[in-house]
């Protein structure tokens, strides 16, 4: 009866590795990936013009408050 047991044992352990190797990869991972493809919002891009007109602007006083 041992060796009966013994063999189940080996049939049960077969199995383990095959079913482990079809599991998929869980939704968090995939939609990780999609978000990092995502391309720059295009707001953020600004020309020379823009960047000098924005250092040419007068700093304001410090707040009060501070």
């Amino acid at each position: 009866e041992d060796e009966e047991q013994d063999k189940d044992d080996d049939d049960e352990e077969d199995e383990h590795p095959a079913s482990a190797d079809s599991i998929p990869p869980p939704p968090a991972l995939r939609v990780m990936a999609r978000i990092s493809l995502r391309p720059q919002p295009s707001t953020l891009s600004f020309t020379k013009e823009d960047a000098e007109r924005f250092l040419a602007m007068p700093i304001p006083p410090p707040s009060p408050l501070t």
